[in-house]
């Protein structure tokens, strides 16, 4: 990978644009392949993502129905 293609989303300047371009190739993958640890969230948070959970879930209800509905040529009366 060219240092260009390295740098392509940091801005110029940036301080960790010397370390990435002195990395090899193989440490540059094996840096980027370790996972950020899991963010712990206070209890305010998980009730809202939860709730954002099952909002999406009980709206795909309609979506999915008004699709059904529709491929067979909608309701007639």
């Amino acid at each position: 990978m060219s240092n260009h293609m390295q740098t392509l989303h940091r801005p110029e300047g940036h301080p960790d644009n010397e370390l990435i371009n002195a990395l090899e190739p193989d440490q540059m993958v094996s840096a980027a392949s370790v996972p950020f640890p899991r963010l712990r969230l206070r209890l305010g948070w998980k009730i809202g993502f939860w709730a954002l959970r099952i909002y999406v879930l009980l709206i795909t209800i309609p979506v999915i129905y008004a699709f059904i509905v529709d491929l067979n040529g909608g309701i007639k009366k």
